[in-house]
């Protein structure tokens, strides 16, 4: 099994890097924290993108997490990430993907490591080699 990752903040990025990373063995999605929309328009979103299709998972809201094919990532509508429950769900780190979040004060959880996706998805593109996420800055 991979490091635990945990999504803060499943908009488009949150939502274009779940996908971009889904199937890496190295990487073990646990919790998904959103404010708007619960479970049902994440699983809906995740499902059907506008720019990159639909997703060819299987994909099912459930009562706090969301099923991708049985596999259950628990689900948070916290308003600050030190209200999720990360380290509870066995988090190690979280994908800071709201961009509302700018330091590790600011997050306020204590996960082992943070890492800011929404301001750094071209770097994390070029890294992991991810053609997915290439038009997420565009839009």
């Amino acid at each position: 099994m991979g490091v635990g990752i945990g999504i803060n903040g499943f908009g488009r990025i949150g939502r274009l890097v779940l996908r971009a990373a889904w199937g890496w063995p190295e990487l073990d999605f646990r919790h998904i924290n959103e404010i708007k929309g619960g479970t049902s328009a994440a699983a809906h979103l995740l499902e059907f993108d506008s720019v990159h299709g639909r997703w060819p998972q299987t994909i099912q809201a459930k009562e706090g997490a969301i099923a991708i094919n049985d596999q259950i990532i628990s689900f948070s509508e916290a308003k600050t990430p030190a209200e999720a429950p990360w380290q509870q769900r066995g988090v190690e780190i979280v994908l800071e993907c709201s961009g509302k979040f700018r330091t590790a004060e600011q997050l306020g959880c204590q996960c082992r490591h943070y890492w800011w996706v929404a301001p750094l998805w071209f770097d994390f593109c070029h890294q992991f080699g991810s053609p997915l996420l290439l038009g997420a800055g565009l839009h």
